[in-house]
C-alpha cells in the first residue's frame, strides 16, 4: 500500500465534550500519513483551546478558525487547505476505529476510486456504548458488487448511502476538478455535496465495514436541533436538482431523486418538536418537493383516515423515523390523545424505550384487548414490512395497514379537519 497523504477535515463548533475523543482516534491511527485539518466554527466554549493543545502535541494537526458560518463553510475551508490525495470528513463529536484510514486507503488504492463508501457504527452518548443493531448508512443491495460509475447505478444512486460525508473517502483531485462544494446553509449542507459528487463519479466502490462511530443522543448536535431551521433540507434538495438540470442529466436520475426527496423530507418532518414547525414543514413538503407517483398510496392513506375518524385505538408497529412522523401526525394534525396510541416493536433496544412521549412496548406484550385495535405497520423497507405483517397475522390480527414514506406523503396531502 502506498503511503498517500490523507487530509482529514474536522469542523468543530462548541464540541468541548467530544473533540478530545475525536482527535485521539485520529492521531492514533495505524496509518500515519495524515494531515488533520481542524476548522473551528466560532466556538464560544473551550473547543478552540483544546484544539490548540492537540496542535502543540502533533504537528500533523492544522488549526483554522472562522466566525460561525456553519459546518458546510468550515468543510469548504478545509478542502481549500487540504494537500492530501484523499479527503475524509469526521465530525467533532464522532470518533474512528484506529485502523479506519489504513483500511480505506488500501481499498481506494486497489479500486482506484473517486468515492469509497463505508459503514458506520452508532454510539449512544447516554449509555457510553456502541449500539449493536441493524442500523446502517450503506445499502449494498442498491449497488451490487465491484466498482461502478454513476450511470451504472442511476436508478438507485441516491439510495446507496446516506447524504452525510462522514462515511465516504473522496479523491481530492476529483472534487476540485468538478468544483464540488458544500452549501453555506445551517444544516443539510452535506446533501448537495455528497449526492452531486456521486453523480459525477466514474469509480464508486463500497466497503461494507463499520469503521467510524456516529454519536447519537447528543443534545447539542445539529440533528438534535433540526427544528430551529426546519426548511434547510428543501434548499439542499432544490440545489441538487438545479445542478442536475443545468448539466442536462436530471432525467437520468429523476426516479432515484424523487424517492430520496420523499425520504429526506420525512426524516426532517420526524425531527420537528412542535405542532407549528411540523405543520410548516408538512405544508412545505407537499408544495415544494418533486413527488413520485402516489396513486396507490392514496388508497392506504384513505383507509388510515377512515380508521382515525372511527375513533379506534391505533397500534403502530415500528419505532423508526416513519413511525415518528406518523405518531406526530396523529398528535399534531389529528389531535389524538396519546392514550389512543400504542407503539410496539419486535424486539426493543435500550435506545428505543420512548417515542414522542409514548412508551415503546414489544410485540409479545400485546393483550387480548389490543386485538380490537387498528394496526399500522410503519416501516419503509418492503422486506421488513412483509415480515412484520406476518408476525401480526401469526397472532390472529388481520386489521393491518402498511405504510411507507410515499403513503405518508399521500396522507399529508389528505390533510383534513382534526377528528
Amino acid at each position: 500500500m502506498q503511503n498517500e497523504l490523507v487530509s482529514v477535515i474536522v469542523p468543530s463548533f462548541n464540541a468541548e465534550l467530544f473533540i478530545g475523543d475525536c482527535l485521539d482516534s485520529l492521531i492514533n491511527q495505524t496509518y500515519s500519513a495524515l494531515e488533520i485539518i481542524c476548522v473551528d466554527d466560532g466556538s464560544v466554549d473551550s473547543t478552540y483551546h483544546i484544539l490548540q493543545k492537540y496542535q502543540s502535541k502533533d504537528r500533523r494537526i492544522k488549526l483554522l478558525k472562522q466566525n460561525n458560518k456553519f459546518a458546510g463553510v468550515a468543510r469548504n475551508c478545509g478542502i481549500r487547505e487540504a494537500k492530501g490525495k484523499y479527503l475524509l470528513f469526521v465530525d467533532a463529536d464522532d470518533f474512528c476505529r484506529l485502523d479506519m484510514v489504513e483500511t480505506l486507503v488500501k481499498k481506494a488504492e486497489s479500486d482506484q476510486t473517486d468515492i469509497l463508501i463505508f459503514d458506520l457504527m452508532r454510539y449512544d452518548n447516554r449509555s457510553k456504548k456502541a449500539v449493536e443493531d441493524s442500523w446502517t448508512s450503506v445499502y449494498p443491495e442498491h449497488f451490487g458488487e465491484g466498482v461502478k460509475g454513476a450511470v451504472d447505478i442511476k436508478d438507485t444512486i441516491f439510495q446507496i448511502t446516506s447524504s452525510g460525508p462522514m462515511n465516504k473517502l473522496f479523491l481530492r483531485e476529483f472534487i476540485i476538478t468538478n468544483e464540488i462544494w458544500f452549501q453555506s446553509i445551517p444544516r443539510t449542507n452535506d446533501l448537495f455535496f455528497v449526492y452531486t459528487a456521486m453523480t459525477y463519479a466514474k469509480r464508486i466502490a463500497i466497503l461494507n465495514q463499520k469503521l467510524q462511530y456516529y454519536r447519537i443522543n447528543n443534545s447539542s448536535s445539529l440533528q438534535a436541533t433540526n427544528d430551529k431551521t426546519p426548511l434547510c433540507f428543501l434548499e439542499a434538495l432544490q440545489g441538487l436538482k438545479d445542478n442536475l438540470v443545468n448539466r442536462g442529466v436530471y432525467e437520468w436520475y429523476k426516479a432515484s431523486y424523487t424517492e430520496m426527496a420523499v425520504a429526506v423530507s420525512m426524516f426532517n418532518l420526524a425531527a420537528q418538536k412542535s405542532e407549528d414547525t411540523y405543520i410548516q414543514v408538512m405544508d412545505a413538503i407537499w408544495h415544494r418537493i418533486e413527488k413520485p407517483d402516489i396513486g396507490l398510496c392514496s388508497v392506504q392513506a384513505g383507509r388510515l383516515e377512515l380508521l382515525i375518524q372511527q375513533g379506534v385505538r391505533v397500534i403502530i408497529y415500528g419505532a423508526g423515523k416513519l413511525a415518528e412522523v406518523f405518531v406526530k401526525y396523529l398528535l399534531f394534525i389529528k389531535h389524538i390523545n396519546k392514550e389512543r396510541i400504542k407503539i410496539v416493536v419486535t424486539q426493543r433496544s435500550h435506545i428505543q424505550n420512548v417515542l414522542c412521549g409514548i412508551s415503546v412496548k414489544v410485540l409479545s406484550e400485546l393483550t387480548e384487548e389490543d386485538e380490537m385495535s387498528a394496526y399500522v405497520v410503519a416501516v419503509d423497507n418492503k422486506g421488513v414490512q412483509c415480515e412484520m405483517i406476518k408476525n401480526l397475522q401469526i397472532k390472529g390480527i388481520d386489521t393491518i395497514t402498511a405504510i411507507d414514506f410515499k403513503c405518508m406523503l399521500a396522507l399529508l396531502g389528505m390533510r383534513k379537519t382534526p377528528c
